[in-house]
C-alpha cells in the first residue's frame, strides 16, 4: 500500500462511517462500463468546491486500488448488488494524485510536475523494482517500462487537477502541464497501458490552453452533468430521508439548500452546506466560511459591460440568460458578461437551466454570500438601494405610498441604465430589490403570479400569516396614473386566490417616461387595502 501508488482505503472508510453518509457507489457501476468499453475511459468531472469532488476519489480510489481489501466497505452498499462488483473489487494498479497539495508542497529549485514526478516514480520502483532499475525515468516512461515487462496496466485519479490553470503562481508551468497531461493521457504509447482516467476539479478543461491536448476527455459539468447527475450533490429524495433520520426540518433544509436543477433529473443539494446543517443541527450560510468567495466580489467591481446590471437581475430575484456559447470558452478568463456568468455557475453560485439558457442565484444560503460581500461596499449602487429596502416595506404597510414612490424612483434611477430604464422588466426588478428586506425574509417574491384572469406583475406573499404580515400585489405601469394598476388588479381579480388572507395591500406603481413632461421619470404609487367581505 502506498500513498501515490495503489493507495489504502482509510479516507473512504471515515467517510462510510462518519456521521452523515450517502451511498453514492452506483458511480462505480457507471465507471466499471468503461471495462466493457462502453463508456469513454478519460473523464473529466467538474464540480464547485463543496461538492463531494474529493469523496468521490476516496471511493474511486477504495473500490479499484489492489492496496487494498474493501470489501466489507462495499458489500452492502449499492454497488455491492452489481455483477460487475467482483470483478473490478480492488483489482487494479491505481495512481492516486492530489494536484494541488503536490503542487503546493513543491520546493524550489524542483518545480511542482519534477516534485510529482519524483515521488509517484519512487512509489513505482517500490512496486516494480524488477522493471524500473535506472535511476533516471519520467512517469511517461515508468508507465510504459512497467508495461512492457509486466502487462499491469493503471487507473489514475487526478483530484483538483486543474490548479495548475487556476492559480497565478503556477501560469508560468500551464503549457509544461498541458504537455505532461497530454503525454500521458493523449498518447498512442500510453492508450493501452491506462485503462482509465478519471480528472476532478472546478472548470472544465479550458480549451484555449489545452487546444486539442486534451478533447479526447469525456466531460461532466454544472451545465452539462450528463449521466452522473445523481452523483453531483445530494438529491431530494436522500436530503428528505438524512432530514428524518436527523430530525430536521426538511422544508427549511429545501428552502436554504437547494437550488441545483438538472432537466430530466430534478433538484440538487450542496452536500457540504446539508451535511453542516445536520450534523450541526442548525440552518446557517456555512458556503461563507468556506472560501474566501472573492469572485462575488469581482462580479461587483468587474468593468466588463453588463456583468453589474446581470448582478442587480440576479439580486431581484429574476433570471438572466447565459447564451450556450459562453460555455465553450475558457471558464477561467471570461471575457464577455455572459462567460463571467457562466464562470458562476461552474463555481456554484448561479443555477443553470439548460433548456431556457438562463441562470438564477441558486438559493438562500449563496444568496446571503452575495449579501455578506455587498454590504462590504457601501457605495455600491445596488446596496445603496437594498440599504432602504426595511424602511420600504414598512412604509408599505403603513401606507405611506409616497415614500414607496420615492423609494422606487431611487432604486430605478440606481438600478437601470440609460438604456434600458424605460422597460417594465428593469421597473419590476428595480421594485424586487426595493422590497429585497420583504422577500429575504418574512416573504416570498413571485413574478408573474397566475390568479384571477391573468397574471400579477409581482406577489409578496408572507411566510407565515399574521395582522402585520400581509399578502402583498403590486402592478406595474407607465403612462398611466397608478389608479389604473389598482383598477386592473381588482378588475382581473388577482386577490381571487389569496380569500385565506382577511387583508391584502394592493400597491399600483407607475412613472412617467415623457421626456418633454416635466414631471419626467417621476414615479407615483397608489396603496389600497381590501378586506373580504364576512357574509
Amino acid at each position: 500500500m502506498g500513498i501515490y501508488v495503489n493507495p489504502g482505503n482509510k479516507q473512504f472508510d471515515q467517510d462510510v462511517h462518519g456521521p452523515i453518509y450517502v451511498d453514492k457507489s452506483g458511480l462505480l457501476t457507471f465507471t466499471n462500463l468503461i471495462f466493457a468499453h462502453q463508456s469513454p475511459n478519460r473523464i473529466c468531472v467538474s464540480r464547485p468546491r463543496r461538492f463531494g469532488k474529493t469523496m468521490a476519489i476516496n471511493m474511486l480510489t477504495a473500490y479499484y486500488s489492489k492496496g487494498c481489501d474493501s470489501r466489507d466497505l462495499f458489500s452492502n452498499l449499492e454497488i455491492g448488488n452489481d455483477p460487475s462488483f467482483n470483478q473490478h473489487l480492488n483489482q487494479h494498479n491505481v495512481i492516486r494524485l492530489d494536484i494541488q497539495s503536490l503542487a503546493k508542497n513543491a520546493k524550489p529549485p524542483m518545480s511542482p510536475l519534477d516534485y510529482i514526478e519524483h515521488r509517484v516514480i519512487a512509489e513505482l520502483k517500490e512496486v516494480f523494482p524488477k522493471s524500473l532499475s535506472q535511476d533516471s525515468y519520467s512517469l511517461y516512461e515508468a508507465i510504459l517500462q512497467i508495461y512492457k515487462d509486466t502487462n499491469e496496466t493503471f487507473i489514475f485519479l487526478l483530484d483538483e487537477w486543474d490548479v495548475i490553470y487556476r492559480e497565478d503562481r503556477y501560469a508560468n508551468i500551464e503549457d509544461t502541464y498541458t504537455e505532461w497531461l497530454r503525454s500521458l493521457f493523449k498518447s498512442i504509447e500510453t492508450a493501452d497501458c491506462i485503462d482509465f482516467v478519471y480528472m476532478t476539479g472546478i472548470f472544465p478543461i479550458p480549451p484555449q490552453k489545452t487546444h486539442s491536448a486534451l478533447n479526447n476527455f469525456e466531460e461532466y459539468t454544472m451545465q452539462d452533468p450528463w449521466d452522473l447527475a445523481p452523483y453531483t450533490g445530494f438529491t431530494d429524495p436522500e436530503v428528505r430521508k438524512l432530514c428524518k433520520t436527523h430530525k430536521m426540518p426538511y422544508t427549511k433544509i429545501r428552502k436554504w439548500y437547494n437550488g441545483y436543477f438538472f432537466p430530466g433529473f430534478g433538484p440538487v443539494y450542496c452536500p457540504c452546506s446539508v451535511f453542516k446543517a445536520l450534523n450541526k443541527h442548525s440552518i446557517e450560510d456555512f458556503w461563507k466560511g468556506t472560501a474566501s468567495n472573492a469572485e462575488v466580489q469581482e462580479a461587483y467591481q468587474s468593468e466588463l459591460p453588463g456583468v453589474r446590471e446581470a448582478v442587480g437581475i440576479l439580486l431581484a430575484g429574476e433570471r438572466v440568460e447565459i447564451k450556450q456559447a459562453c460555455f465553450k470558452r475558457d471558464a477561467q478568463s471570461p471575457e464577455t458578461a455572459g462567460e463571467f456568468l457562466a464562470q458562476m455557475v461552474h463555481l456554484g453560485y448561479l443555477s443553470y437551466d439548460k433548456p431556457s439558457q438562463t441562470a438564477s442565484i441558486a438559493n438562500q444560503e449563496v444568496r446571503d454570500v452575495f449579501f455578506d460581500k455587498l454590504e462590504k461596499l457601501p457605495e455600491h449602487h445596488i446596496w445603496k438601494i437594498i440599504s432602504k429596502s426595511k424602511q420600504v416595506l414598512e412604509d408599505t404597510l403603513a401606507g405611506k405610498a409616497d415614500a414607496v414612490a420615492e423609494a422606487v424612483e431611487f432604486a430605478h434611477a440606481y438600478y437601470s441604465n440609460p438604456l434600458t430604464y424605460n422597460n417594465e422588466a428593469a421597473l419590476g426588478s428595480a421594485v424586487a430589490l426595493a422590497y429585497q428586506y420583504a422577500w429575504a425574509g418574512d416573504y416570498t417574491l413571485f413574478w408573474e403570479f397566475a390568479t384571477g384572469k391573468g397574471y400579477a406583475d409581482i406577489l409578496l406573499m408572507p411566510v407565515r400569516a399574521s395582522s402585520r404580515n400581509r399578502p402583498i400585489v403590486v402592478e406595474l405601469k407607465w403612462e398611466k396614473p397608478a389608479d389604473t394598476a389598482i383598477q386592473q388588479i381588482e378588475s382581473r381579480k388577482y386577490t381571487d386566490r389569496l380569500v385565506n388572507y382577511p387583508e391584502i395591500l394592493l400597491v399600483g406603481i407607475t412613472y412617467n417616461s415623457d421626456a418633454d413632461d416635466p414631471n419626467y421619470k417621476k414615479h407615483t404609487c397608489v396603496i389600497k387595502t381590501k378586506r373580504w367581505q364576512t357574509p
